[in-house]
């Protein structure tokens, strides 16, 4: 991920959320020398049958997520901490933090955030080059959703899958974080962004479906007046980002 990216992605989100991407040093690292900077712990959660491709994304999202934690909580480095693993896979970020951590093509982009301020972080990146079946917006989207979102793109549909795609993982992995279950894509409906739909960077709406959104209260992680967060989408040549968060009660 060029330094460019990175720099308009970490303009773009809060102040108060740590972002890391993997940088050359990293990526251009052997398996051994990324395995070296992660904890015996975390080793631990590869399995012995791990693949070189496996370890590497693992060893790059782990270190970028480090990163992140150490812009939160400066007098800590890097590599003091830890991130583990829940018993539904999910990383189990250290005490007082929350966060998400997301890899492809080689490249990793972590944020992370305190628990005080944010109860769940999301993000997704996944390449721009990547053709995705044009039936998965009839899984993601409910068929209003879909119909909006078609009519109101003025470019290649599949971008425009893989930008539904992206910001859906976030939401998912907002909620997923916080043991919501049973959770449909169509749960979160993506309305119109708030800036015009043809340029790089936007904001839409997610709102909850009444189910979701009754699940969450119940669960006391939803104010009563709340029913939907933004999530955010910069697209680049080479990848697109999405970035959703959920605030505190």
């Amino acid at each position: 991920m060029d330094q460019g990216l990175i720099d308009l992605i970490s303009s773009h989100l809060p102040s108060s959320v740590g972002f890391s991407a993997s940088g050359d040093e990293c990526i251009s690292s052997s398996t051994e020398e990324l395995l070296s900077k992660i904890s015996e712990g975390e080793k631990q959660l590869l399995g012995e049958r791990a693949s070189d491709k496996r370890m590497r994304e693992f060893c790059l999202g782990r270190l970028a997520a480090k990163a992140a934690l150490a812009q939160l909580f400066e007098n800590r480095e890097a590599s003091e901490f830890e991130i583990l693993r829940k018993n539904f896979r999910a990383p189990l970020w250290p005490t007082n933090s929350v966060g998400s951590i997301s890899h492809c093509s080689n490249s990793a982009v972590a944020v992370a955030g305190l628990s005080q301020q944010y109860q769940s972080l999301g993000l997704d990146l996944i390449t721009r080059s990547r053709i995705v079946n044009p039936k998965v917006l009839s899984v993601l989207c409910s068929p209003n959703e879909q119909e909006t979102l078609i009519k109101s793109w003025d470019g290649d549909l599949n971008v425009l899958r893989l930008i539904v795609f992206s910001a859906k993982e976030s939401l998912y992995k907002i909620f997923s974080n916080l043991n919501v279950t049973r959770m449909e894509w169509a749960d979160f409906g993506l309305e119109l962004p708030t800036v015009s739909f043809d340029q790089s960077n936007f904001i839409f709406q997610a709102k909850f479906s009444i189910g979701l959104r009754a699940k969450m209260q119940s669960l006391g992680l939803l104010d009563t007046h709340v029913d939907r967060i933004p999530v955010m989408v910069i697209t680049s040549n080479k990848f697109i980002f999405s970035f959703g968060c959920l605030a505190t009660c």
